[in-house]
């Protein structure tokens, strides 16, 4: 079992080395392609020692989309597929608008609490 607080900051260092290596892309040629993944990697969250989600910049017929997956890992160790969404390309701007939203709030939620306290 792993610690939460070492887990939080573990996690965090990796999300933060997936964002850098991610800003320096420039061509979708420069993503890794994994055997067995619908196309090159874009990002993967750890969720917990048994679960993790990854994002694949997907394509079918020429057409890109975002695909997500939820994987877990298994008794005999090996991750296995639970589920795949995807996101069209023509949804990303509201996609985008929403996290920003979100950041933007629970920002100022987080600071209101800070000035209560």
């Amino acid at each position: 079992m792993i610690n939460g607080s070492y887990h939080k900051s573990a996690v965090g260092q990796i999300l933060a080395d997936q964002a850098e290596a991610l800003r320096a892309v420039r061509s979708v040629d420069e993503l890794t392609c994994y055997p067995g993944e619908n196309g090159p990697r874009v990002a993967e969250f750890p969720r917990s020692d048994t679960e993790k989600m990854r994002l694949n910049l997907s394509s079918y017929e020429g057409h890109y989309f975002l695909q997500y997956a939820t994987l877990r890992k298994r008794d005999d160790g090996k991750w296995h597929v639970e589920k795949t969404q995807s996101i069209r390309l023509i949804e990303l701007d509201l996609l985008e608008v929403v996290i920003q939203k979100v950041r933007d709030l629970t920002r100022r939620e987080e600071e209101s609490r800070h000035e209560d306290e």
